[in-house]
């Protein structure tokens, strides 16, 4: 390239930055460059050749020895051919006169077609077929739109039809489009894998226009035999979800209706009564304080056991808890600004005197803005994360199951009201009640969490200032 095509490069680079012409020029001085562009000096503004259209910049461009015929250059690749001609409006003719008066001229603009798809050659055939057409006073503009809509009508009517799709492959549809916008992270996971594992052995080959309400009553089937009744409900309103996506994407016969139409499926499912509801496993509330020794006791060596010790002080969700960051600390107030992922919103949580114990231990093991971040200062793997007590041979139920034991603490051992109790665990209020409390009452559930860590540990308030309190409340546990 040589020194003239890179200063016009680079005159059209910034322009696209949306640089002013000011601007331009005054970068291009303070390089020691000419600021005119070098095409503007000596190059030709027509084209006759091939190769000419080619290597043509960005412009437009009369095609030589062609009435009406030009060339516009969009960059040094693309571009389109298109024709410029002029049309006359008359009011009606007047009596005893042949034509009428002129009233407006217009110069209006007939694109051929891009450069990639016409040559030059035809780009000139289709001109003088044109000027034959302006002649004779045929409308070349109306002449081609219509037979654009034929052309593209009759490739409608000769395409193949799409091919139906299979549940599995319109599940995966379905969350590309979807589980973008979810917030956890682990969202599409734990939305996928029940279909994955009860459905899809049963109709997850099936086309979609294929499946019927007794398919989805054999998948409510095949999760009554595995035992989990209440997830094979879940899966079926999640088909549901899939289907009406696929109706309103026209992937599905709207005359079909929805198979997973709950109503439907109900009336096909034998009447056995209220069904239990299937919870979160967890250890015994009176076994908590010794569990939580035993974590405790390995927690300044297992940063996974760290955040299980400070997602059970706070009754965080796990996800929260690993999510954790140092910036939403305030120690001094003794406050953690946890973002809510099921609200959205920011809870003021207040840290316990063994919550803080906790935190400063970690402090010394810092590595990057999360609290408890891997070895590479990454978050932690949920699993790693969830199965680290029973890889250390303790079994403290699933993570989630601690908030219940917060939960129940709070009212049957701590004597705390309803509401605080609830303001802990970060759950919305009902609308109404929602519009009038405005407040989190901060300084109630500082008394909960403070009164919850020292059952936990099995100290009081007064026991509970250092990381070596905790310990020892830990081993008289």
């Amino acid at each position: 390239m040589s020194k003239t095509e890179a200063i016009q490069d680079a005159i059209e680079a910034l322009k696209r930055a949306g640089v002013a012409k000011a601007e331009i020029e005054t970068i291009l001085r303070g390089a020691g460059l000419d600021t005119t562009p070098p095409a503007a000096k000596s190059e030709p503004r027509t084209v006759s050749t091939e190769i000419q259209v080619r290597k043509a910049r960005p412009g437009v461009y009369r095609v030589e020895g062609v009435h009406r015929l030009y060339l516009k250059k969009t960059n040094r690749k693309t571009g389109s051919y298109f024709l410029r001609y002029r049309v006359s409006e008359r009011a009606p003719a007047e009596a005893g006169k042949k034509k009428g008066k002129i009233i407006a001229r217009k110069r209006p603009e007939l694109g051929l077609g891009s450069i990639d798809n016409i040559s030059l050659a035809l780009a000139i055939g289709l001109a003088e077929e044109f000027a034959t057409k302006l002649r004779r006073r045929i409308d070349a503009r109306g002449e081609r739109d219509r037979l654009v809509a034929i052309e593209t009508r009759d490739a409608a009517e000769v395409a193949p039809p799409a091919a139906m799709p299979t549940v599995a492959d319109a599940v995966a549809t379905y969350l590309d489009a979807n589980a973008p916008s979810w917030k956890h992270v682990y969202a599409r996971a734990n939305w996928f894998n029940p279909i994955s594992n009860y459905a899809f052995p049963v109709i997850g080959h099936l086309k979609v226009d294929q499946v019927e309400p007794r398919h989805i009553l054999a998948v409510l089937a095949h999760a009554d035999e595995k035992g989990v009744t209440v997830l094979g409900r879940k899966v079926r309103s999640r088909l549901k979800t899939v289907f009406d996506w696929l109706i309103a994407h026209g992937q599905r016969n709207a005359a079909l209706g929805n198979p997973a139409d709950a109503g439907v499926i109900n009336a096909g499912r034998p009447k056995n009564g209220k069904t239990e509801i299937e919870h979160y496993r967890r250890i015994k509330l009176d076994d908590a304080p010794a569990t939580f020794a035993k974590l405790y006791g390995i927690s300044d060596r297992n940063v996974a056991i760290a955040c299980w010790c400070f997602m059970a002080l706070t009754a965080a969700r796990p996800g929260e808890a690993l999510a954790a960051r140092w910036d939403q600390v305030d120690l001094e107030k003794k406050l953690w600004r946890n973002p809510v992922s099921k609200t959205g919103t920011t809870l003021d949580v207040p840290l316990s005197t063994a919550a803080i114990a906790i935190l400063e231990r970690a402090k010394n093991h810092r590595v990057s803005d999360l609290i408890f971040a891997g070895s590479g200062g990454g978050r932690l793997a949920h699993s790693n994360f969830a199965g680290a007590p029973t890889r250390a041979g303790i079994d403290a139920g699933t993570p989630h199951s601690w908030r219940s034991l917060c939960r129940d603490y709070a009212e049957d051992i701590g004597g705390f009201r309803r509401e605080t109790a609830e303001a802990a665990l970060g759950h919305s209020l009902g609308a109404v009640e929602k519009a009038y409390r405005r407040e989190t009452g901060v300084e109630e559930r500082r008394r909960l969490m403070e009164a919850y860590a020292g059952w936990l540990t099995k100290t009081s308030a007064r026991t509970t200032s250092s990381p070596e309190g905790i310990a020892r409340g830990a081993a008289a546990a």
